[in-house]
């Protein structure tokens, strides 16, 4: 018997018509790091615990309801964000179906987003959870074990009958120094394109308007440097097959405080760990400066993808994004300065935008020297500024209402900037992408370093692999 199994949800409903989802809300390519946290928290306090992870494990129904069958657990945990509450809403359905004596607790952004709403969507659950779930799942699972009320509990949302109950929201963790790292030995890392990541800092002061904060806070709570790198050693030591792959920072902004960041890569250099981190999830541009990209280099990173969003000063000023076009081409240029690849996100619809903005975008776009690009849509989720906008703003029309799908369309417009214009901003941003990927690969200084390396036919066929595969990703993401 185990007390609590922890679940990632997956699509284990081939049969109910789910659509193909976002890959932004689905992403399946890391651990799940904040069930990883629950784990270890609870562990730590005595209780045992198992992680599931339905993308990858249990993929059928039959086997989810053997598994939960045999280990027993007196609760199950099912985090949630948007693109995955119609899955989440199945699992509990059949859960409370087929075994009524379980306790569902649920947590994650969506139930934060929308709290006592989440009953409309998700009516199989005992307990929804608001916050850092740690210390609330912990008391959940202690008061169980000691059969003790279960009504009093900060954090939680619950139903006495038809009426819903808000409990007293708890206190965010002040130091997270103290919570245990997270259990990585009770998930299998193989399943993973990206096994290792880590979380260095809670909570974001700047309130971007397409981002909810609502689970963690406005408040940056960072872990010291030192907490940091005793992890990162943990992890060197104990996960070496991964290492090559580098350890991926999951921070929403890990460099607030350039200081502590410089010191952690510090830590890491000095004291000879070798391990490459990433910065796929973004760095803020605003507080980038040349010493620190200078020790990203010396201790092996080779590319950084920064948040963007866009070219145009008043959009950005709107998104409080906290940058603005000369922080942004400043940044890209100190960058390359560095020798490190430059990847930028854009978010190509954001409130502001319009068609004459559209035309300095494009041209603004073609002057930025990046390496890779990423374009995407505004998506209006729950409990953030941009989704109260669009639906209280008669400027504004909801074009489509499911975000947990993924029509690759705008999911709104307005009578600036319509959905027409919008698609035309995208593909020609996709067009500027594409021909400034081939002009840096098709000249003759890249073309002869690529046939100076050939070594043998494999090299031959790993060059025309590159070579294939950048041609065609020049002709993709356009939308008709």
């Amino acid at each position: 018997m185990t007390d609590v199994i922890l679940i990632q949800p997956g699509n284990i409903f081939p049969n109910e018509g789910f659509e193909f989802k976002r890959a932004g809300g689905l992403w399946t390519g890391t651990p799940p790091l904040g069930l990883a946290y629950m784990a270890a928290y609870i562990r730590k306090s005595g209780h045992s615990v198992k992680i599931i992870d339905l993308n990858k494990e249990y993929k059928t129904v039959e086997l989810f309801l053997k598994f939960i069958s045999i280990e027993s657990p007196i609760a199950v945990g099912i985090t949630c964000v948007t693109a995955t509450a119609p899955y989440v809403k199945k699992i509990a359905e059949i859960l409370k179906e087929n075994f009524p004596k379980i306790k569902i607790i649920i947590g994650g952004p969506h139930v934060n987003a929308v709290k006592h709403n989440i009953f409309d969507e998700i009516k199989d659950s005992d307990f929804f959870v608001l916050g850092e779930g740690e210390h609330t799942l912990n008391e959940i699972i202690l008061n169980i074990k000691n059969k003790k009320p279960l009504d009093k509990i900060k954090g939680t949302i619950y139903k006495k009958g038809k009426k819903i109950i808000i409990n007293e929201l708890r206190e965010t963790i002040k130091n997270l120094d103290e919570l245990p790292f997270p259990a990585r030995d009770l998930l299998n890392l193989d399943y993973y394109i990206n096994p290792l990541n880590i979380l260095t800092s809670r909570g974001c002061p700047y309130g971007c308007i397409y981002c909810d904060q609502s689970t963690f806070g406005l408040k940056w709570r960072p872990r010291s440097a030192e907490n940091v790198y005793e992890e990162i050693k943990h992890i060197s030591e104990n996960y070496t097959k991964y290492l090559p792959r580098g350890i991926d920072i999951a921070d929403d902004s890990f460099n607030i405080d350039i200081n502590r960041a410089k010191k952690i890569l510090d830590l890491v250099y000095e004291n000879n760990l070798g391990v490459k981190l990433n910065f796929g999830n973004g760095l803020r541009m605003n507080t980038i400066d040349e010493e620190f990209l200078t020790k990203l280099k010396r201790n092996g990173s080779e590319t950084v993808f920064y948040g963007i969003e866009s070219l145009d000063d008043d959009v950005l000023l709107k998104a409080h994004k906290g940058q603005n076009f000369s922080i942004i081409k400043r940044v890209i240029e100190l960058t390359k300065k560095s020798k490190i690849k430059v990847g930028g996100f854009f978010i190509v619809d954001l409130p502001g935008m319009n068609d004459e903005k559209a035309k300095i975008t494009i041209k603004r776009l073609s002057g930025l020297n990046l390496d890779y690009y990423g374009f995407s849509f505004a998506t209006p989720y729950p409990g953030t500024e941009l989704h109260r906008l669009i639906n209280t703003e008669e400027n504004y029309n909801v074009l489509h209402e499911d975000l947990s799908i993924d029509k690759d369309q705008p999911f709104y417009e307005s009578k600036d900037f319509t959905k027409e214009e919008k698609i035309a901003l995208y593909n020609k941003m996709c067009s500027v992408r594409n021909k400034l990927i081939l002009k840096r690969y098709l000249t003759p200084k890249a073309i002869s370093q690529k046939l100076v390396s050939i070594r043998s036919l494999k090299d031959v066929k790993r060059i025309w692999r590159h070579f294939y595969n950048l041609v065609s990703n020049t002709k993709k993401r356009y939308i008709n």
